[in-house]
């Protein structure tokens, strides 16, 4: 029963602590709160940025692959060419 007594005020002290932890002094508030709105800009400015260049990679992806598209094409048109104009040769 002592054990269980010293276990629960250990326990009381332990919580107490870290409620004071968990606590902004006075002093420090509005230097808290302040830091909080600035700290909430920045990842509002950050997940803007990282929106707008994932939007521009996309596109630079999508322009890829138009392009590989387009020189897959413009090679067989070539192939058909260069096959056309030997048909004609022989």
């Amino acid at each position: 029963m002592e054990k269980h007594q010293q276990l629960e005020t250990a326990n009381q002290k332990l919580e107490m602590k870290l409620e004071k932890l968990n606590t902004v002094p006075v002093e420090q508030q509005a230097e808290f709160k302040q830091l909080s709105v600035d700290i909430q800009e920045l990842e509002q400015l950050l997940s803007h940025d990282y929106r707008r260049k994932t939007a521009a990679l996309q596109e630079v992806i999508s322009q890829k692959s138009d392009i590989t598209e387009r020189t897959r094409k413009l090679n067989e048109l070539e192939l058909t060419v260069t096959s056309l104009i030997e048909e004609q040769e022989r």
